[in-house]
């Protein structure tokens, strides 16, 4: 949802930007779910971990410091509806990459703590 409103103002991501987005963001949790399903969960948890964690320092830079098109409180030319998706979108991906690197870290804690 939140590319569909990027695409809408636009915001443009640079080439790296939209690398890291698809790397880091899409692709790399889904990887390491999966891995976490086989005999590769040592490997899983850790790359969720730092997946979620780089997503979120991604988007807390990008959204809320640096001045930019894609920080939310210097947004270009749009209507009210789409400033307001553009917001709560960005929001709601904070939210949930806070909530990955939690529960991430929780389970990769509680499963260092077994192994010992």
């Amino acid at each position: 949802m939140h590319g569909d409103v990027h695409a809408s103002i636009p915001v443009v991501l640079s080439s790296w930007q939209n690398l890291f987005v698809y790397l880091v963001i899409l692709l790399l949790p889904i990887v390491a779910v999966v891995l976490m399903w086989t005999r590769f969960a040592n490997i899983g948890l850790p790359l969720l971990l730092a997946s979620m964690a780089g997503g979120l320092l991604f988007d807390i830079y990008h959204h809320y410091i640096f001045v930019s098109p894609d920080n939310i409180a210097h947004l270009p030319p749009a209507s009210d509806d789409l400033h307001s998706q553009f917001v709560w979108t960005a929001h709601a991906l904070t939210l949930i990459q806070v909530i990955g690197v939690g529960l991430a870290a929780y389970f990769w804690r509680g499963r260092q703590n077994r192994m010992r």
